[in-house]
């Protein structure tokens, strides 16, 4: 006796969700994508190949009091990141940049990770998972563009700075200038007046050549 069951639509969601994980799975690794899942029942971590290269452990999955160092610097903020998403009434997202270290070699990597709870009908949290990715170059680019915008605008402060002081020398030195041109024109007021007198008095007096003589040298003078 034999019996038969049609299982195509088995069959081929199976294969329908087989090409949708490959498809995933070479997504992440075009990304350079790491992968990480908090499972809170069992107490474990794993983690993808890359992430465990990153943090210098062997073996995928590790318990979560063993999990690896984050720097001092970001502990307290990615834990306080990670309750908030655990959270039912939370917002539900884990999503934080933050430096990791190497337990091998102690180098010091940027990433930014992010994940989503998994929770039970009682609302209970089952699980957590999550991408990570190195960002430790752009950050130090970002971070040299920083420094240089921040030179850069020293220097515009400073040259700003002179330029004002060089603004308001050229502002006394003009104020100089009219004091001077003024006291110059009021000084030679008086030899022009006396240049115009005797002038005068030679144009009256022409006939009288001797005097006219002591005019002229007055005028020279």
């Amino acid at each position: 006796v034999c019996t038969a069951v049609d299982v195509t639509k088995e069959v081929t969601i199976r294969m329908q969700v087989e090409a949708a994980e490959s498809s995933l799975r070479n997504a992440i690794e075009l990304a350079e994508l790491a992968t990480w899942n908090i499972d809170f029942e069992k107490g474990m971590i794993q983690y993808s190949d890359r992430l465990q290269e990153w943090l210098g452990i062997e073996g995928a999955t590790i318990e979560i009091k063993d999990s690896p160092r984050i720097h001092p610097d970001d502990r307290e903020r990615v834990g306080n990141a990670v309750s908030e998403a655990m959270r039912p009434e939370g917002n539900g997202i884990f999503d934080e940049t933050y430096t990791i270290v190497n337990m091998i070699d102690g180098r010091e990597r940027i990433i930014h990770s992010s994940g989503r709870p998994v929770f039970d009908e009682s609302g209970k949290i089952i699980s957590m998972r999550g991408t990570a990715q190195d960002v430790t170059l752009q950050k130090e680019l970002q971070k040299t563009l920083e420094t240089l915008v921040q030179q850069r605008t020293e220097e515009l402060a400073t040259a700003n700075a002179k330029l004002e002081a060089t603004n308001e020398d050229l502002v006394k030195s003009n104020e100089e200038l009219s004091q001077y041109a003024y006291v110059a024109s009021h000084d030679l007021q008086e030899p022009l007046r006396k240049i115009r007198v005797f002038s005068g008095m030679l144009s009256d007096k022409p006939e009288n050549a001797d005097k006219n003589k002591v005019y002229l040298d007055k005028i020279n003078s």
